[in-house]
């Protein structure tokens, strides 16, 4: 249940992943980051569920892709290819295989991102669909009603933050399946992505502990 939001305006698109690897219990197993950056297509992306595939996937979208708009053309394609293939390694992950891939970049002169599922839960798998101004998962009722009492701000780091601390309340599934657990932590990192240039920093640290459940910090 890691945190992907994207925040996209008209001169930048902004994704903010937290740093959590969890074990199926909901265990906070190490802190990294998983938020990939694609300078030379001026993207960036991430995965919700197992972190391997980000690890896999991210050489072969620098090898395959020349362009953001080729990688949107053969994205889904690739991801298919490389889950298939690897298959018996991901079957591994405490938390299960399926995954959620968000893809954020620069498509000619307009930001634009999207989302590509491998299970059914809250969209159509395995097809590449674009994103409104903000996408927020994990979301749920509770968090809604949180954000909405929260004061407007038209700081886009700040209502990252914001954001992300409170999904660290959300307890969920991962990637659509499994027992709900709390997943976001460890830290929040954002990837701020404009024609000419990928910016990236950790913005907020956390105290959670490797080795204790996730949520005890929160």
């Amino acid at each position: 249940m890691s945190a992907v939001n994207i925040i996209t305006e008209s001169d930048a698109i902004h994704m903010f992943c937290d740093g959590a690897h969890y074990l199926g219990d909901g265990t906070l197993g190490a802190v990294s980051s998983k938020g990939h950056l694609l300078p030379h297509l001026r993207a960036a992306a991430s995965v919700r569920g197992p972190t391997l595939l980000m690890d896999m996937l991210a050489p072969e979208i620098g090898r395959r892709f020349e362009t953001f708009e080729k990688m949107v053309e053969g994205i889904v394609d690739l991801a298919r290819e490389v889950s298939e293939r690897e298959a018996d390694t991901l079957g591994i992950c405490q938390i299960g295989a399926d995954f959620d891939l968000f893809v954020a970049g620069w498509l000619g002169n307009q930001p634009v991102a999207y989302v590509l599922s491998s299970h059914d839960t809250n969209v159509e798998p395995w097809i590449l669909h674009e994103l409104g101004p903000i996408a927020i998962a994990p979301f749920d009722a509770e968090l809604g009603a949180k954000l909405e009492a929260m004061e407007p701000t038209t700081d886009v780091l700040s209502a990252g933050i914001a954001i992300m601390e409170a999904q660290r309340g959300v307890h969920g599934q991962n990637a659509g399946h499994g027992p709900a657990m709390a997943g976001v932590g460890g830290h929040c990192q954002w990837i701020k992505i404009t024609r000419d240039s990928i910016q990236t920093a950790i913005v907020r640290k956390w105290d959670d502990v490797v080795g204790e459940r996730l949520g005890l910090a929160a």
